[in-house]
C-alpha cells in the first residue's frame, strides 16, 4: 500500500518508488468522515528523471473518474514569494497514527546538517525533516507540509513526502521543487 495525496478532481501525488507501470494493478481506496470509496486508475505518470531509488520519487496518479466534490484538494506552492521564504517558516508532517490522521511539528534540517546525521548527502530535489520525539517514524508517502496565511485565508500546502527514514531523521521529496511538472502534466492529461 502506498499513501498518497489528493492535488485534484482527478489527480493523486504520490511516491514513483515501489508504484506499479500498469494502472490496472493499482486500486485507489479514500476514507472520509462520511464513508470508504474506490476508484481505479487510468494512468500512471512517473517523474521523467525518476530512476530506482530516491531520487526524483514522485509520481500522478490519474482517476479514471472524478472525485466527488466533498472532497478537497490540497493546495501546492505555485508562488515564488513563498517559495523563498519557505526554509523559515514551522512545518508540520501528518502522520497515520490508529487511523488518525495527526498533525506534529517538524524541524527542517539543512542539507550539510542531513548529510552529516545520515551520513550521506542527499538529492537537490530532497530536504529532511527531524521526527518528533514520541511520534513513530514518518512512513513513506506521509505528508510534510506548511500552515500559511495568505490574505486572511488560512490553508495548508503540501511542501513533501516522506520518501524514506534513517537515524531519527525522515529524508523528503520535494514537493515544492517539482510544482512545475505537476501543474503541466495533470493539465495536460
Amino acid at each position: 500500500m502506498t499513501k498518497g495525496t489528493v492535488i485534484n478532481e482527478r489527480f493523486l501525488l504520490t511516491k514513483a518508488q515501489d508504484m506499479s507501470d500498469d494502472p490496472n494493478a493499482i486500486e485507489v481506496t479514500m476514507v472520509d468522515s462520511t464513508g470508504s470509496y474506490e476508484f481505479l486508475v487510468d494512468m500512471v505518470l512517473k517523474h521523467p528523471e525518476y530512476q530506482a531509488g530516491y531520487e526524483n520519487d514522485i509520481a500522478l496518479l490519474r482517476l479514471s473518474s472524478p472525485l466527488p466534490s466533498t472532497v478537497k484538494p490540497i493546495c501546492l506552492i505555485i508562488n515564488p514569494e513563498y517559495k523563498k521564504k519557505m526554509a523559515d517558516l514551522k512545518y508540520s508532517f501528518i502522520i497515520n497514527e490508529n487511523n488518525n490522521a495527526l498533525r506534529k511539528e517538524v524541524g527542517r534540517l539543512t542539507s550539510d546538517q542531513c548529510a552529516t546525521r545520515i551520513g550521506k548527502p542527499i538529492d537537490q530535489n530532497q530536504f529532511c525533516v527531524t521526527i518528533p520525539l514520541g511520534t513513530k517514524y514518518g512512513s513513506p508517502g506521509d505528508v510534510i507540509g506548511l500552515d500559511l496565511n495568505d490574505a486572511g485565508k488560512h490553508m495548508f500546502v503540501i511542501t513533501g513526502f516522506a520518501s524514506y527514514s534513517s537515524n531519527g531523521i525522515t529524508i523528503v521529496t520535494d514537493v515544492v521543487k517539482h510544482t512545475e511538472w505537476i501543474a503541466e502534466s495533470s493539465r495536460k492529461y
